[in-house]
């Protein structure tokens, strides 16, 4: 899961901050399958129905983002990188956690079988499925450890 942020101080939206180098900063959290459900991914999957479709937006209660990461926040990895959607822009300070947060099977289901790449009025609806972006060169990038890693 991706949690992407920008300064709101200085850019009106994420939009605007995507054209500017390190204008967002994403948070990867991976997800792992166990058997008990995550409340606080349960509170998201439960506002689905409301954003099944392309360009469906919803608004839900304010929670704390704190909730959907990894307790060990000190283990993560850390890269200038860019967008894993095109135009895959240069503009992303990604930190990706080691350590990952378990929802259930029936969450991961829920989450596979409810988001379409489609609009609500096209004919036929596509699933939001294999949207994934292949491994990238590195391109001389540095990817930093906040631990000591077997590489360093």
């Amino acid at each position: 899961m991706h949690v992407v942020h920008y300064d709101a101080e200085r850019y009106a939206n994420a939009s605007e901050a995507q054209h500017y180098a390190a204008g967002l900063a994403v948070l990867g959290i991976l997800l792992e399958v166990g058997d008990e459900p995550n409340a606080a991914y349960t509170n998201i999957l439960s506002h689905l129905g409301s954003i099944r479709y392309a360009g469906q937006t919803t608004s839900i209660p304010s929670f704390s983002v704190q909730e959907l990461l990894p307790e060990r926040l000190d283990r993560y990895y850390r890269y200038n990188g860019s967008l894993t959607t095109p135009p895959c822009l240069q503009s992303v300070i990604w930190t990706v956690f080691q350590e990952p947060v378990r929802i259930s099977t029936v969450q991961l289901e829920q989450l596979q079988g409810s988001l379409y790449a489609t609009a609500a009025d096209e004919p036929s609806a596509e699933r939001l499925e294999d949207n994934f972006r292949d491994p990238q060169d590195l391109n001389q990038r540095l990817v930093l450890a906040s631990f000591t890693t077997s590489e360093n």
